[in-house]
């Protein structure tokens, strides 16, 4: 018998060790694709065989499939693991043609072998290997249950202190952390059921344990586990090859089993000769039946993500294969055979689009039945009614999400495959979270207070100013600008918490690559966490990501209204402490006395400033007036005047505040005097503040009994559960559960205090949320619940906070995005408006001009968009506002396309070649202008899409896929219509009666005027250097930082009157109208170095008090946050901290210049001489200054936003590709010309190519401005700016790439050209 496994790694030479030693096969087949690898490998284990006793036959191949031929099993262990920053996406689009290669290869050489699966992710892979190889669904393994089962029987052992043969359990479900599922009520230790040893909280702690095994090992081992995969891959192997029929469960294909069909997951088998020879039905209860249909709502997820890759790699495959044959194929088969073909692609493509674009039309109509169901349940007069109808909403689309809708979908499938809608057209909230790696560090080095290490943590921020490197490569470099430091010292790392991985001896070098590691997994634990909170929120479709190795985390929440809520549950660290609280009678004396002692504080201190001034007349007169003034308010009590309530006697609550004083209670309780008064048994006594009142802002101060090192009596890395509930008076309240050691000390805990009659304080990073006392003694079970003033939803996100656990270190928000929900249903307005006109204009101008050669451009068109609606649906990517504003401009390009194809078609038949030679002669010789035109675009975009983020991203992803579109639909669609109309001989005319003769015959001098336009040129770019150094620009929030706001009223307010008390308040600030009078932007600076949500709540609170006459009767809530019918208040907010504006700013230079370089190297490729690069390359920075220049001199009187921020540098890349575009067209040409045309004159040549293109030049930029124009006037003020400088920059592009890009080309090559 004779076995392959695909991957030579430490998992498939494990495995083939363990096969050959235990004689499970007589031969193993050992494939990889490193040189050398595979064979080495084998060979090792063949040496072991003397002294192991076995005579399986070993052998290695490099990439030789014909070695593996006639294989009974193949193992696939190939593929890449996924790693730090990588989507799930990513992965399974990298994998999947990995598995689909491999599999294909193997078939080719083996007959209906049994595959087993190990390439993750595995059920997505299992998945595909068995719809891309057509066996039998019994023949296609995944082995992920195998070795999860494994993993959990060895937790058990180790639980019970038993022999782990002894123990008998499976795990079912997806193989993944949070998608297994350990079956703990059908585990056994030798037919005796695990509850007969141990504890309910025991047993979780087992499952827990099984769910994170692979992780936990990774940690451990700073790479992946391979002696339990390997070994699992034996263990099923073993029992195929020699038929046990063994119960393992494995991920199979379900056909109804369990309830579902057209997935592989984990389920219990019985494995044979044949492969799965059965599935064992389990009788699983209600609560594991639940587990498992969420475990395979992830699975199909991912199983989705698998179809969208597939579905793009066939399309781009029959795109590219294609366009090849279209280029090299002869004339006769072009026309006799590609004209079926071409009509059955359209056909599937167009099904399948239309097919994804209805799952967005079924979506929109289940939750549209769900919104109307909930408003007809709860009234608007009820307590937090929109909170119950968004709870109603979810418990609705819960209920009906497996019910058909229309036959061939439901609600939960097309959620997973609708048209995500960004932040701008559904409104939400996108943040981006710096997890602070300075804390981490000082949390790794135990907050030691060693100088070296705290002066290259200062040194560190200074670095980081004005560094690209990550804030951990900053810390390295000024730790060792003194080369005697070192890591491993005691005082540093080489302390009790890293002492397992660092020891004394290590060099900085070896430290470094632990501490890299232990960062790595912090940040990545704050992933995780973030996730789970996330997970549970509500919102439909979140997002989250890693970016990069820099510590930043992206959250996308559309959808998401509350925006104080987003972001404190984002950025809370979840550090839940119990203590034990004091009595507040103990600590009277001490405020009498502290209020004292800060009296006598403050006198010294008058009398010191009292005694610095001068001695002059005046000077006296006026100290005198001081003294007389100190003494009065020396007689008040700075201290206790501020107390404005005290607890009840015996409590915990010391006193009660206004919440705007705790920053001066804090600093006189903090202040080294006042402490020293605090007796020696309490002097590590702990202040803290609870919750203010809403209504009245009183914060009670808690008094707190604490010990040297400040560490709590139990943490909250002992809860295990927690939920909303309600208190016994009905209020919203969190209850908890502990596992078994917290429940233990919870029960000391509550006993001491019930003895004491003393109260237990319930702490969330440093606020006492509740202090309740014990009155019936101890509380045992591990059950406690935390109550207070709780609204309903932040009930939620404490419960959804506890339960996800607590962050490394904290999150700070360095970008914050938000957009109203109701400005999200405007925005969807404007730009559907845009597009439709748009649309219909180029659909008119195209049958005005080319007559019934532009209906059927039209119909390519129309075709076209629907592609692009359909890849963007299929692929999961994001719809935003530039996103239309990019399938608009794709509209022009297409128009171009064919614009191209008809002007040289019209040509053929001025040559009077014949109406098909004509045809056939045009489309061939627009190819390529088409192509060097639409690639020159597409680097543009494509570079664009890896240096821009958020709705610019989304501008380049939909011209990316418009470019594809467009070439597919103008280069076949448009010649099958063509064809198929001249096929029986009837007349086609390439104009219509106006145009027919429109723009022929010209003989315009162009070279003759280039001294004029090198003058023209000269004037307008000196124009723009005055006042891009005299003005500047107006550089936006992204590029410079601070925060933004768009502010809408009732009506039209002064904007003086309103910038002036803004920059009373706030220091500085910008107002601007914001499309309609009635709205404003309002921008500054305030407080730009401070990124927390205090700041945002004091800004809001400005914004309210100074804004309140203008805005009407509003809660300062609706103000901020408010619904779908909001038109009042903050619609959408901006905001960067200072490091990340500086990231933006340089990632834009390097997007600009980047695209210069990659074109000027394209063009150099294209066309073999430099000089059709300078003059490329020299329109384009003539193009980029003017439109600066532009947009540096109107910027003070324009009536829009002109800020330059992201958007504009998006605009100024696509403003290059445009740009670059038509000169590629007229250089085309020019290369054209001088080919053919060998004894002409060089002028006539240049000339003769700039009068043929013109007409498609005009042409081309008429139709693309009409819908630049469109989108200006109808698109939304938040894209105007954007549109308004991709107006100015096809206008000097035009321009440019006649008078400019040709005439230096021309001067520069022309000894050349006569040569």
């Amino acid at each position: 018998m004779k076995v392959t496994i695909v991957g030579a790694g430490n998992v498939g030479a494990t495995a083939a060790d363990v096969i050959a030693s235990r004689s499970i096969a007589s031969e193993v087949t050992l494939l990889d694709i490193k040189e050398g690898y595979a064979e080495g490998k084998a060979l090792d284990i063949m040496q072991t065989a003397t002294t192991r006793g076995f005579n399986t036959r070993v052998v290695g191949s490099t990439s030789d499939y014909s070695k593996t031929s006639n294989s009974d099993v193949v193992v696939i262990t190939s593929g890449i693991p996924r790693k730090p920053g990588m989507t799930r996406e990513e992965l399974i689009g990298i994998n999947a043609k990995i598995v689909k290669e491999v599999t294909k290869n193997i078939l080719e050489y083996s007959n209906n072998p049994i595959f087993i699966v190990v390439s993750n992710p595995m059920d997505s892979m299992t998945y595909l290997a068995l719809n891309s190889s057509g066996l039998d669904k019994k023949r296609v393994i995944g082995m992920g249950g195998a070795l999860d089962s494994s993993r959990f029987k060895t937790y058990i052992s180790l639980a019970l202190n038993k022999p782990a043969n002894d123990i008998h359990a499976m795990v079912i479900g997806g193989h993944g952390d949070t998608t297994m599922i350990p079956l703990s009520r059908f585990a056994k230790y030798n037919g005796l059921s695990l509850s007969n040893f141990l504890s309910e909280s025991k047993i979780d702690e087992v499952v827990k344990s099984t769910m994170v095994g692979g992780a936990t090992l990774t940690k451990l081992l700073g790479t992946s586990a391979w002696y339990a995969p390997g070994s699992s891959i034996a263990y099923v192997v073993d029992s195929v090859l020699n038929d046990h029929n063994r119960i393992i469960p494995c991920s199979v294909y379900l056909d109804g089993e369990y309830g579902f069909s057209d997935i592989c997951i984990g389920v219990p088998c019985v494995i044979g000769k044949n492969g799965v020879e059965k599935i064992i039905s389990l009788d699983l209860n209600e609560k594991e039946k639940t587990i498992f249909s969420k475990s395979v709502d992830v699975v199909n997820s991912m199983n989705q993500s698998l179809l969208n890759h597939l579905w793009y790699f066939i399309y781009i495959h029959y795109f590219v294969s294609e366009l090849l044959n279209h280029i090299f194929a002869s004339q006769k088969n072009r026309i006799m055979h590609k004209n079926g073909l071409v009509k059955f692609i359209a056909i599937v493509f167009t099904l399948i689009s239309i097919l994804q674009i209805s799952y967005t039309y079924v979506v929109n109509k289940v939750e549209k039945d769900a919104e109307n169901y909930a408003i007809s349940k709860i009234n608007s007069n009820q307590k937090e009614f929109l909170v119950k109808r968004d709870q109603l909403q979810r418990i609705y689309l819960d209920s009906v999400s497996d019910i058909s809708v229309f036959g061939f979908t439901t609600y939960k499938g097309a959620k997973a495959k609708e048209l995500n809608k960004g932040l701008d057209l559904k409104g939400g909230i996108n943040v981006i979270l710096q997890i602070s790696v300075k804390d981490i560090l000082k949390g790794l080095a135990e907050n030691t207070n060693d100088p070296a290490f705290n002066r290259a943590i200062d040194r560190a921020d200074e670095l980081q100013k004005s560094s690209d490197d990550t804030y951990l490569e900053s810390f390295f470099i000024a730790f060792e600008e003194d080369e005697s430091n070192r890591l491993a010292s005691p005082d540093i790392f080489a302390n009790r918490t890293l002492s397992d991985e660092i020891n004394f001896e290590m060099n900085n070098s070896e430290v470094k690559s632990i501490i890299r590691l232990k960062i790595d997994e912090s940040i990545t634990s704050a992933f995780e966490v973030l996730r789970k909170r996330i997970d549970k929120f509500g919102v439909t479709q979140p997002n989250i990501q890693r970016l990069g190795n820099s510590g930043r985390i992206l959250v996308e929440l559309p959808g998401a209204k509350d925006v104080d809520r987003v972001k404190n549950l984002l950025q809370s660290t979840a550090q839940l402490e119990f203590w034990t609280t004091e009595k507040n009678q103990d600590f009277f004396n001490f405020l009498s006395q502290a209020n004292q002692v800060i009296i006598d504080l403050e006198k010294n201190e008058d009398d010191i400033q009292q005694n610095d001034n001068e001695t002059s007349e005046i000077d006296d007169l006026l100290a005198d007036v001081e003294v007389k003034s100190d003494s009065l308010n020396l007689q008040k009590n700075p201290l206790l005047d501020l107390i404005v309530g005290t607890g009840f006697q015996g409590g915990p609550v010391l006193a009660q505040f206004n919440y705007n004083d705790q920053t001066l209670v804090e600093s006189y309780l903090n202040n080294p005097k006042v402490r020293q008064l605090l007796p020696s048994s309490k002097r590590y006594t702990k202040f803290l503040w609870g919750i203010p009142d809403p209504d009245t802002n009183i914060v009670d101060l808690y008094v707190l009994k604490s010990n040297r090192n400040d560490i709590p009596p139990l943490s909250g890395s002992v809860v295990v559960d927690a939920a909303q509930s309600y208190d016994q008076f009905g209020n919203a309240a969190v209850s908890m559960q502990m596992n078994g050691k917290g429940s233990k000390i919870w029960e000391d805990l509550t006993d001491q205090a019930y003895k004491n009659s003393s109260n237990i304080a319930i702490v969330l990073d440093e606020i006492v949320y509740s202090a309740p006392g014990v009155t019936n003694g101890a509380i045992t079970g591990g059950r406690s619940e935390i109550s207070g003033n709780f609204t309903l939803n932040e009930a939620i996100d404490l419960a959804n906070v506890l339960r996800a656990g607590k962050l490394p270190a904290s999150a700070d928000i360095i970008q914050s995005e938000v957009v109203g929900p109701s400005l999200g249903k405007e925005s969807i307005d404007k730009g559907i408006n845009s597009f439709l006109i748009a649309l219909l204009l180029v659909l008119a101008w195209m049958i005005f001009y080319y007559g019934r050669a532009g209906l059927y451009a039209d119909i390519a068109l129309v075709l076209n968009i629907v592609l692009i609606f359909g890849f963007l649906s299929g692929l999961g990517a994001v719809l935003t506002l530039p996103g239309i504003a990019g399938i608009v401009l794709t509209i022009g390009m297409s128009v171009d396309a064919n614009v191209l194809i008809f002007e040289r078609v019209r040509e053929e038949i001025y040559k009077e070649k014949g109406l098909k030679q004509s045809v056939s002669d045009g489309f061939s010789n627009a190819l390529s202008s088409i192509l060097d035109a639409n690639i020159t675009t597409g680097l543009t975009a494509l570079i664009l899409f890896i240096f821009g983020s958020g709705p610019i991203k989304g501008f380049a992803t939909t011209l990316l896929i418009g470019i594809l579109t467009s070439l597919f639909t103008a280069i076949f669609i448009t010649r099958m219509l063509v064809e198929r109309h001249i096929s029986s001989n009837k007349e086609l005319f390439f104009s219509s009666s106006i145009t027919k003769n429109l723009f022929r015959n010209l003989k315009i001098s162009f070279l003759s005027k280039r001294k004029v336009s090198y003058v023209v040129s000269g004037f307008l770019i000196f124009v723009a250097l005055g006042s891009l150094f005299t003005k500047g620009l107006n550089q936006g929030v992204d590029f410079v930082g601070g925060r933004s706001y768009v502010v809408r009223f009732a009506e039209p307010v002064p904007q003086q009157d309103i910038q002036s008390k803004l920059v009373a308040s706030l220091g500085n600030a910008e107002i601007k109208t914001f499309g309609s009078e009635n709205q404003l932007k309002i921008t500054s600076n305030f407080k730009v170095d401070d990124t927390s949500t205090s700041v945002d709540d004091e800004i809001h609170q400005i914004l309210f008090s100074d804004l309140s006459e203008y805005i009407g009767d509003i809660s300062l809530d609706d103000f901020v946050n408010g619904s779908e019918e909001k038109q009042v208040g903050i619609m959408s907010s901006f905001g960067v901290g200072p490091t990340i504006a500086d990231d933006i700013k340089k990632n834009s230079f390097l997007a600009v210049f980047g695209s210069l370089i990659i074109v000027f190297l394209y063009i150099l490729f294209r066309f073999k001489n430099w000089q059709f690069s300078l003059g490329a390359v020299s329109a384009v920075f003539h193009d980029v200054l003017v439109v600066l220049g532009i947009f540096s001199i109107t910027y003070t009187f324009m009536p829009f936003d002109m800020e330059i921020n992201q958007a504009f540098i998006a605009a100024i890349l696509t403003v290059i590709g445009y740009s670059l575009n038509d000169t590629v067209v007229v250089f085309d040409r020019i290369r054209e010309y001088r080919n053919i045309n060998r004894s002409w004159e060089v002028t006539r040549i240049v000339n003769s190519a700039l009068n043929s293109t013109l007409s498609r030049t005009l042409n081309t930029s008429f139709t693309t401005l009409v819908v630049l124009v469109s989108i200006f006037l109808f698109g939304g003020e938040s894209i105007r700016g954007f549109m308004f400088a991709l107006i100015v920059g096809v206008l000097v592009g035009t321009y440019s790439s006649v008078f400019v890009a040709t005439p230096i080309m021309f001067d520069t090559l022309k000894k050349k050209f006569i040569s």
